[in-house]
C-alpha cells in the first residue's frame, strides 16, 4: 500500500498483496483492512468479505508457498478540506494447517491526503497496480451484468454496462495493456441486452471469478479466452 493524494470526488483503488510468509502451506488466510475517515470501503471482485465496526475482513482462499493474490479495495471518500487525511491499514493472517498457531504479516499502512485536482493528477501512475485494479473492476462489472441477464433484466444490464464502460474507459486512458480488458467488456455489452446461451454465460462468469481470485483453471477443455467464449456460435 502506498501513500498518495486523493480528490474528494475521486474513486480510489488500492491494492493489498501478500504471499505466504513461510514455505509451508497455510489455511483460512484472509486480509483485515481498517479504514479511518472514509465513508465506506468495499472489495472489488469475487471475494468473500464482511464488514464490522470499520474493519473489512476478506477471505482469500488457499495460499500456497510463493503464491501471490491481489485484493482490490474501493474506498469511498467524503468531501473534505485540503490537507485532511484518510488512514488505512491492512494485515494478512492465516492458520498453520497443523493448528500450530496463527501467522500474521506486518501491518501495512497507507495515508490518503485530500488535495486539489491538479496535485492529484500530477502524481506518477503505478501502471501495474492500475491494471490489476482495472481487471478486478471489469470482472466485477461482467459478473453483475451476467447475473442481471440471467434474471432477464436486459435493459438494466445494458444501462449498467454502458455506465461502467464509460467510467472504466476514462480510468484506462494512457494505461498500457488496458485495451484487451476494455474489448472484452465491450464484446459482452453487445450481447447483454438479449438472451444468452446458458453455457456461454456460465463459462464467462466462472472465468471472471477465477481470474479475479488468481485461481488456476484445472479443466482440460476450458476455453480461457473470454473473447472466444463470447464469439462462439449461439446454439
Amino acid at each position: 500500500m502506498e501513500p498518495g493524494y486523493v480528490n474528494p470526488r475521486t474513486r480510489v483503488l488500492r491494492i493489498v498483496s501478500s504471499s505466504s510468509p513461510t514455505g509451508r502451506p497455510t489455511s483460512d488466510p484472509g486480509i483485515r483492512v481498517s479504514i479511518e475517515g472514509a465513508e465506506r470501503a468495499e472489495v472489488v471482485g469475487a471475494w468473500s468479505a464482511t464488514e464490522l465496526m470499520g474493519t473489512l475482513a476478506v477471505q482469500v482462499g488457499s495460499l500456497a508457498p510463493d503464491q501471490t493474490k491481489r485484493v482490490v479495495i474501493r474506498v469511498f471518500c467524503p468531501r473534505s478540506r485540503v490537507g485532511a487525511q484518510v488512514r488505512a491499514s491492512a494485515v494478512l493472517h492465516a492458520q498453520m494447517p497443523d493448528d500450530s498457531g496463527e501467522l500474521r504479516s506486518r501491518e501495512e499502512e497507507v495515508e490518503l491526503r485530500f488535495a486539489e485536482g491538479h496535485v492529484n493528477s500530477a502524481q506518477p501512475r503505478d501502471h501495474e497496480r492500475s491494471l490489476v485494479a482495472l481487471k478486478a473492476w471489469q470482472s466485477d462489472v461482467m459478473r453483475r451484468a451476467l447475473e442481471m441477464n440471467q434474471r432477464h433484466d436486459w435493459l438494466g444490464a445494458q444501462q449498467y454496462m454502458q455506465r461502467e464502460f464509460s467510467l472504466m474507459s476514462r480510468y484506462a486512458e494512457g494505461l498500457p495493456g488496458a485495451l484487451d480488458t476494455l474489448e472484452e467488456l465491450e464484446l459482452l455489452a453487445q450481447q447483454i441486452a438479449q438472451p444468452m446461451h446458458e453455457r456461454t454465460r456460465k463459462d464467462v462468469y466462472v472465468a471472471r471469478i477465477k481470474s479475479a481470485r488468481g485461481e488456476i483453471e484445472l479443466r482440460q477443455d476450458a476455453i480461457w479466452s473470454v473473447k472466444e467464449m463470447l464469439s462462439r456460435p449461439r446454439l
